[in-house]
């Protein structure tokens, strides 16, 4: 499903799998993302979730890099994308604000 943005086609969801590389899902509010660390944001394959995110003005919230031998490298790095709104109200919250 697709929605118009900008006069553009906007996938309403997000759902990309390239086991043992990269794995992004989510929509508009959130968006969850798994990638090989050989995998750079700037690579092409990483270009869907790359303009995911942008399109939908999601920025990062958490990031964490594990050890996982099913990845390439035996790495993976876990990272969560929201609006900046919850973003803030997650750090608020943590920082008893």
């Amino acid at each position: 499903m697709e929605s118009v943005r900008n006069g553009k086609l906007v996938p309403v969801n997000l759902d990309v799998a390239d086991p043992c590389w990269l794995i992004a899902n989510g929509d508009r509010h959130r968006v969850e993302v798994m990638r090989s660390l050989l995998m750079e944001t700037t690579d092409d394959d990483y270009a869907p979730v790359r303009e995911y995110i942008a399109e939908h003005g999601l920025v990062l919230a958490a990031q964490e890099t594990f050890t996982d031998d099913r990845w390439m490298t035996g790495s993976v790095e876990f990272s969560v994308y929201s609006s900046p709104a919850a973003r803030n109200i997650t750090y608020g919250t943590l920082a008893g604000i």
